[in-house]
């Protein structure tokens, strides 16, 4: 009796020390996902603080419009200003140029897909996008901290270009919009921006390219202008296209 009395004690102190051990990791890995958690969410807000740059800095090479003399300076301020009002773990992140490039501003080639850094103004190769890496160092580790882990930085880059567009490829999206007040003044305008007024923007569904001919043909025969479904391909063109912006300017005056 004494014995099995004595075999059931050692059974309780074994159950003790797994229910211990237990506890201590199934605490570790709530305190790892809770960290993880927290590192994520501060990730994502990274990111949009870098997009929100990168998209301001590209705009602002160009105003007022597509075309001018790019303005890289201006580009620069106008990125890390944006970037930094967008806040991260509750306060502003850090802004640097990401690690390679040198500088936050250069011109992004559609066909290597690369970015070489520089403020140019030539035909090909001028600037025409932003880059920047939006950062939080120092970022403490609440549990795993106990366990030795130290504290991190976290980082997140975007690049974002201001450029004409000549096609739209298979799942792009576009918005297109056209003020009537505007195509019944003259000269006859379509405005696609509010820093580009002299300007018309046309498509037309692959294989075919936007041409006058083409377009005055879909006004004078509005049946045959072929319908755009999800995942197809268009080619757009922008320029003035004179006889069809009046041909439009009759329609709607």
């Amino acid at each position: 009796m004494q014995g099995r009395q004595g075999r059931m004690l050692d059974q309780s102190g074994a159950v003790i020390i797994v229910t211990g051990v237990s506890l201590m990791l199934i605490m570790g890995m709530a305190g790892l996902a809770l960290d993880l958690g927290h590192m994520y969410v501060i990730r994502t807000e990274l990111q949009r603080a870098a997009d929100a740059g990168a998209m301001a800095g590209a705009r602002a090479l160009f105003i007022p419009k597509l075309g001018d003399v790019p303005q890289c300076a201006a580009a620069e301020t106008k990125a890390w200003e944006i970037s930094q009002a967008n806040y991260a773990d509750g306060a502003s992140p850090e802004i640097s140029t990401p690690s390679g490039y040198g500088l936050p501003y250069g011109n992004w080639n559609w066909s290597t897909k690369t970015f070489s850094p520089g403020c140019f103004s030539g035909v090909g190769t001028y600037t025409n996008a932003v880059t920047l890496r939006a950062s939080r160092s120092n970022i403490s580790l609440i549990f795993m901290g106990v366990f030795g882990h130290g504290p991190r930085t976290i980082s997140a880059d975007a690049l974002a270009v201001m450029d004409g567009v000549g096609e739209l490829l298979q799942g792009a999206s576009f918005v297109l919009a056209l003020s009537l007040k505007r195509v019944k003044q003259g000269p006859t305008t379509i405005y696609l921006s509010p820093y580009y007024g002299e300007n018309g923007g046309w498509y037309a569904k692959a294989p075919d390219k936007p041409s006058a001919g083409l377009l005055m043909g879909y006004l004078d025969n509005p049946q045959n202008i072929p319908a755009i479904k999800i995942d197809e391909v268009i080619n757009l063109s922008n320029g003035e296209m004179t006889s069809a912006l009046k041909k439009v300017a009759n329609y709607v005056g």
